[in-house]
């Protein structure tokens, strides 16, 4: 709980404002009781008028007249008009603050994922982090907007009217703070419960949520293998732990208010028959055990709702703990890159004993060398997990060696501000992945404001240009999501477009024609010997027609570089290469 009053520590000044209309709320509820002692001492004359207690009648008669028919009735508008107005402004004031820390939070959270290196994405499942930013978030609203206003509010008002039942009759309140925390007690013990039963409905949530991501993110290979009744199976039993968390909880929460209620009618008719006894003695009057019961009563209503407010505050101290969480895990990884930034970039790339491995145990690199000019294309071959992907990510920065070094121009790519260097290098790869935006927003993505000029001649090299002119919408047509309106072979050239429009000094080509037909693919093999020209380019493909016009042929074997050369030397030299071009060539 006390992490929640951190949250709204910066805004601390906007908090004292709700604070003071809380205050003023609780004030004119506290005045709501204590004016029924004067109506109810001038409806009942025939009491002992030197009983013990504050007489707010008199007090009042020294200010108004209160023999005066309409007084009271001003007096009681004027009461319950007060409250309603600090009431609406202490709630109003209290949900606008929260909406701002939640929009902060928010803010911080996205931002704080969205610049974390890979290796935290690589580590942190997608649905246990789309869980927490928006279901725990979600909570945590709740818990700031109701759970703080009403704490505050509801316990400044009980604060309130303990004061109007000491001032009242002081001898009497002592025999109510005997008894009243009896009422204290359910609220202590259901909070407990409530954040226990809760931290669990929430790891089954997010259990939910990530069961959905990971299915909707495969569901063509969930179709492909006919797996629909196993996936269904599994969510069943997930949803099923969930339901039993949500049912127990449920119980829980519902059983404490109406527990705390009982506990409080308990209370209150112990109170009433010992302040019934007190009047008979003399010792309060009728206006003061009526000032009494209402306070009891008006009482009863806040100390009630703290028990949801201590549920919700649990709640969201608990939801809280959950997203910092996934911030510290964040925080854990070491941003990635420095600061230099010069001004040209010639596209020299070379490895020097560059060793690296995932996970810490299994190298995927072993001792790769290579040296690639600037304006060199050069191809990597080899079969699947050779580590062709993993050397481009390592040119992007996405990872840093365990040994050796990537360097670029000369210089190390963790000296690099990696953002800059990544609008030098354009990147087509085998996962295509488009926006649900414009062609031209997707085309341009990444590049900032460019004018149609640069996005058209792109498009135009990539040869997509006539498909898009023959849209109804042309380049303001919007794509479906990941693009799924165009055909996967037009996807994929509308990310050749994307890589080349920035004009960039490196170019990484990862399976850039996979998805194209053979008509479609000598197109884009044309265009790439036009773009590739006065650009360091590396070309990862399994097709090796398309990797014929690289000046220089990697052949990777088990995270090695195990033959070099052009596609007519390797040919010659009957290897590993040799024997994949036969095998394509036979098929």
């Amino acid at each position: 709980m006390n992490k929640l009053f951190k949250l709204l520590k910066p805004h601390r000044w906007r908090l004292v404002l709700a604070l003071a209309y809380s205050a003023l709320a609780a004030g004119f509820t506290a005045l709501a009781a204590l004016i029924l002692q004067p109506i109810m001492d001038d409806l009942f004359q025939s009491y002992n008028k030197s009983a013990a207690g504050f007489k707010f009648g008199k007090f009042l008669h020294k200010f108004l007249d209160l023999s005066n028919p309409v007084v009271i009735p001003l007096l009681v508008l004027g009461v319950f008009l007060g409250k309603a107005l600090f009431t609406f402004l202490s709630n109003y004031s209290m949900r606008a603050l929260a909406q701002r820390i939640i929009k902060e939070l928010r803010e911080e959270f996205f931002s704080l994922l969205l610049h974390s290196p890979l290796p935290f994405h690589d580590r942190m499942h997608s649905g246990s982090i789309s869980s927490k930013f928006f279901y725990e978030v979600d909570v945590l609203e709740r818990s700031l907007s109701d759970g703080v206003i009403r704490m505050i509010r509801e316990s400044l008002t009980v604060f309130a009217l303990m004061v109007v039942i000491i001032v009242n009759n002081p001898g009497f309140f002592l025999i109510a703070l005997a008894i009243l925390p009896l009422a204290a007690v359910p609220v202590v013990v259901f909070g407990k419960k409530v954040k226990t039963l809760g931290e669990r409905r929430q790891r089954s949530v997010g259990e939910i949520s990530r069961r959905i991501t990971e299915v909707l993110s495969n569901i063509r290979i969930v179709k492909t293998f006919a797996a629909e009744d196993y996936e269904e199976e599994k969510f069943k039993h997930v949803n099923e732990r969930n339901f039993r968390d949500n049912i127990k909880f449920v119980k829980v929460w519902t059983l404490s208010s109406p527990f705390i209620e009982f506990v409080g009618g308990f209370v209150a008719a112990v109170l009433i028959y010992i302040s019934a006894r007190l009047i008979r003695q003399g010792i309060m009057t009728p206006g003061q055990f009526t000032t009494f019961i209402a306070s009891v009563f008006y009482m009863y209503t806040p100390i009630r709702r703290l028990s949801g407010a201590n549920n919700l505050l649990q709640e969201g101290g608990a939801a809280l703990e959950r997203i910092e969480e996934i911030m510290k895990e964040a925080r854990k990884y070491r941003t990635l890159g420095g600061t230099y930034r010069p001004e040209k970039l010639r596209g020299e790339i070379e490895f020097r004993d560059v060793h690296f491995s995932y996970n810490g145990k299994k190298e995927v690199l072993k001792g790769i060398n290579f040296l690639i000019s600037p304006g060199e294309t050069v191809a990597l071959v080899g079969s699947s997990g050779v580590g062709k992907t993993t050397i481009t990510q390592l040119i992007l920065g996405f990872y840093e060696p365990q040994e050796g070094k990537v360097l670029i121009d000369g210089v190390e790519v963790s000296r690099y501000d990696l953002k800059w260097l990544r609008t030098q290098i354009g990147v087509v790869t085998q996962d295509i992945l488009l926006f649900n935006e414009t062609v031209a927003e997707n085309i341009a993505y990444g590049s900032g404001n460019l004018p149609m000029e640069k996005i058209l001649k792109a498009a135009r090299v990539a040869h997509v240009h006539e498909f898009i002119s023959e849209l109804p919408r042309g380049y303001n047509t919007v794509l479906d999501e990941k693009g799924f309106n165009f055909s996967l072979g037009q996807r994929q050239r509308l990310s050749i477009a994307r890589a080349i429009v920035k004009d960039p000094k490196i170019l990484i080509l990862d399976e850039a024609t996979s998805s194209l037909d053979a008509d479609s693919e000598r197109k884009i093999q044309e265009a790439l010997s036009r773009i590739v020209k006065g650009r360091t380019t590396i070309i990862i493909a399994h097709r090796l027609s398309t990797v014929k016009m690289a000046h220089r042929i990697l052949v990777l074997h088990d995270g090695k570089i195990v033959e070099e050369g052009t596609h007519e030397e390797l040919l010659k030299l009957g290897g590993i290469y040799s024997r994949l071009y036969s095998t394509q060539m036979e098929a």
